[in-house]
């Protein structure tokens, strides 16, 4: 599995480290699980701005899975 920078949403540039942070939490709490290969971040990290298809994606980084989203901060 795969797990691609999540978008930040929320129009202010200033919160892309939450976004940043929020998929690398999800990566490492995915990566102990021993019955899962969990590609690296600096592979992931490249398709941060892509639009591609997300088949595309996965055969371009030899994964099956990939997780995928967004966050919109809210409040402080």
């Amino acid at each position: 599995i795969a797990v691609l920078p999540f978008r930040n949403l929320s129009g202010n540039p200033a919160q892309d480290y939450f976004a940043e942070g929020l998929s690398e939490e999800l990566r490492t709490i995915l990566s102990l699980n021993r019955q899962l290969l969990v590609s690296g971040a600096a592979s992931a990290g490249g398709f941060r701005e892509a639009n591609a298809d997300p088949r595309q994606i996965a055969r371009a980084l030899g994964v099956s899975s990939l997780l995928m989203g967004s966050v919109r901060p809210s409040g402080s």
